[in-house]
């Protein structure tokens, strides 16, 4: 399991490394920017089948959430999946359980195509860091999936929702401490390694 974790995070630094550098409503302008520093200078020094986590979310006096993102890095550019169990779902994949009818979420969304330049440049990690920086009526899940992830591939986001992303019921309260989002990140990064995640 061990030797799974270090295939999920890059050479240069861990995941856990930029989850501690996030600057959560510190209204700090020099800690945003060290923020970016380390982002930009992971995805830049990235290769080929290296995969990152990078969080993410938005900070409003009535929402505060945090997504994770898992970059991978391709032949040609990147493809970028949204971790997420809570606020922000209804931009998911929807559909329902055949066995026991209950209604279920894509609890990932899969940016594939993503040029290079869109996200070795800092103005999509600028836009994406800033929400969580500093608190702000328009700092929402809205922006978040309407407006920054379209931008990566310049795709509608509909047209980034799959159907066979991975499905789970709906959860039932708060994912306070991240741990199924955690979770997901890391089958994400398993698939995207090319590792089986069902036990035979």
């Amino acid at each position: 399991m061990r030797a799974c974790v270090h295939a999920c995070v890059p050479r240069p630094l861990p995941g856990r490394y930029m989850i501690e550098k996030l600057p959560w409503n510190t209204n700090d302008d020099n800690k945003l920017l060290e923020f970016l520093s380390s982002v930009t200078q992971v995805v830049t020094q990235m290769r080929v089948d290296d995969i990152t986590i990078i969080p993410a979310g938005w900070l409003s006096p009535k929402a505060r959430h945090i997504v994770l993102c898992v970059l991978a890095r391709k032949v040609s550019g990147y493809s970028l999946t949204v971790c997420n169990t809570g606020d922000g779902l209804e931009y998911h994949a929807s559909g329902v359980d055949a066995d026991t009818s209950l209604d279920t979420k894509g609890m990932m969304l899969v940016i594939d195509d993503i040029p290079e330049y869109k996200l070795s440049d800092s103005a999509f990690w600028f836009f994406t860091a800033r929400m969580v920086t500093y608190m702000h009526p328009k700092n929402k899940a809205k922006t978040f999936y309407q407006k920054l992830l379209p931008y990566l591939n310049e795709k509608p986001l509909k047209a980034n929702v799959q159907s066979y992303d991975f499905h789970m019921p709906i959860p039932h309260g708060r994912d306070r401490r991240l741990l199924h989002c955690v979770m997901l990140a890391v089958l994400r990064g398993l698939q995207e390694k090319g590792l089986s995640t069902v036990s035979e």
